[in-house]
């Protein structure tokens, strides 16, 4: 099957998007949109926040420009990324139903992720 510009490629929105998206979403945030990216799951701007020390209301600019990765960032009520249009989200947005919605589930999933022993993990800023 060919592909036009009514019927892009599934991966282009993706390829275009991944090479900025490091560069748009802030330091403090781009360990945890990596998680939720790798994990397939979404948490909610406020899980999030009290994960990195930022007030609620920087998330969304701290997580830069609209994009797949970012899109795994999501308002708590609705369960959708605040602005994102369908080409800005992750094509596998919706393949689990559960959000993280409290920061210390998303560090324990995340400790339990990334350390063998948990406690050698360290998220929180100091």
């Amino acid at each position: 099957m060919q592909q036009n510009e009514a019927n892009p490629a599934p991966d282009s929105a993706l390829i275009s998007c991944s090479k900025r998206e490091r560069e748009t979403v802030d330091p403090s945030l781009i360990r945890i949109v990596e998680f939720l990216d790798r994990e397939k799951t979404r948490a909610t701007y406020e899980a999030v926040a009290e994960v990195a020390g930022v007030p609620t209301r920087s998330v969304g600019r701290l997580l830069g420009d609209r994009c797949a990765m970012a899109s795994w960032v999501v308002n708590g009520n609705t369960g959708e990324p605040t602005g994102y249009s369908r080409l800005d989200k992750h094509p596998a947005l919706y393949e689990k139903s559960e959000i993280i919605r409290d920061g210390d589930d998303l560090i324990r999933r995340m400790r339990r992720s990334s350390s063998p022993n948990p406690s050698e993990a360290k998220l929180r800023p100091s």
